[in-house]
């Protein structure tokens, strides 16, 4: 993996609230949250930002309650996420062509909350009975039903966070007597589940995995948060932390390997980034001929794709770390 990842920060202009970053795809779109501002308009709203404008396309009140978080967005610019009200079930949804589908868990006795989706349709996320004992499960859903479901053995929490074009899950479980910020990271593979761990970390936190196997996220090493990126089959690490950074957060990982998140600099301001592979100077041709997988090409009648870049924005290259 590189040794030198190329950050730009990413705002959305007009908010006075938090904005978080939760998806990034081939094609330069990006998706996630926004509030306005506390203490008046503390909900969150799903945003969608295709062309470098952002769209709030879940604003209060819909699609099913008084507010709605964004997730994960595909190659055909479907994304998925969650809506309600805090005291009642929240409900997962797929938007695609400017339309809600809802994501039902066996039955409509379900929270469900969706998180992931891939260039196959196929959504990620996790679902819990609204009544009646029952511990939170991963599931995949496709075309209005889910197709499997699984949980961790031993765990009382399975979210499933990310899902690439393989079918590989990633995600995170909980076991019941290990407390809070211990959390451990899964890969979900044919059927089998193999654990994510951060060595020495207090918790592990996949949210992505791309079609080249790398799976990114966060961990907690007892007192800061650090991103990493996890190769699967040779294991390399790669940590990234932002230009500064006491913690950052990594949420979304595309195929050119571009990672998005946040991070807090010394001084306890927050920054939205997207960090590229390598030292700056290639983010501009990234992002105009990309070459695609052949299943994107398959599915979108595109050979190349454009990774995010902003000219607008400085470039700040820092370097990684690897294990």
């Amino acid at each position: 993996m590189a040794n030198r990842y190329a950050f730009q920060t990413f705002t959305i202009p007009g908010t006075k609230g938090s904005v978080s970053i939760a998806g990034l795809n081939d094609f330069g779109g990006i998706t996630g949250s926004q509030t306005q501002g506390f203490p008046n308009d503390p909900y969150p709203e799903a945003w969608i930002d295709k062309n470098g404008t952002a769209i709030v396309y879940g604003a209060i009140g819909a699609p099913y309650g008084q507010h709605s978080t964004g997730g994960a967005i595909n190659n055909l610019g479907q994304t998925v996420g969650s809506s309600g009200h805090y005291a009642q079930t929240a409900r997962g949804y797929l938007y695609s062509g400017g339309s809600f589908i809802r994501i039902q868990g066996p039955q409509d006795g379900y929270f469900t909350s969706a998180y992931g989706i891939n260039d196959r349709g196929q959504v990620v996320g996790t679902m819990l009975p609204n009544s009646g004992p029952g511990t939170s499960q991963a599931f995949v859903w496709k075309n209005g039903a889910v197709t499997q479901s699984f949980s961790y053995p031993g765990a009382n929490s399975t979210p499933a966070n990310g899902i690439n074009d393989n079918g590989r899950v990633v995600g995170i479980y909980t076991l019941p007597n290990e407390g809070s910020f211990h959390d451990h990271g899964f890969l979900w593979a044919n059927g089998r589940l193999t654990p994510i761990d951060v060595r020495g970390a207090q918790s592990t936190d996949p949210k992505a995995i791309n079609n080249q196997g790398q799976v990114a996220g966060t961990y907690y090493d007892g007192t800061h948060y650090h991103g990493f990126i996890k190769q699967i089959g040779n294991g390399q690490m790669t940590f990234i932390n932002g230009p500064g950074a006491t913690d950052t957060t990594v949420n979304a990982i595309n195929d050119f390997g571009q990672v998005a998140g946040s991070y807090t600099d010394a001084a306890g301001v927050a920054h939205d980034f997207i960090a590229t592979p390598g030292n700056g100077n290639n983010l501009a041709s990234l992002a105009e001929m990309a070459p695609l997988p052949a299943v994107v090409q398959r599915l979108t009648g595109a050979s190349t794709g454009h990774a995010f870049f902003d000219p607008s924005q400085p470039v700040t290259v820092v370097a990684v770390a690897h294990a």
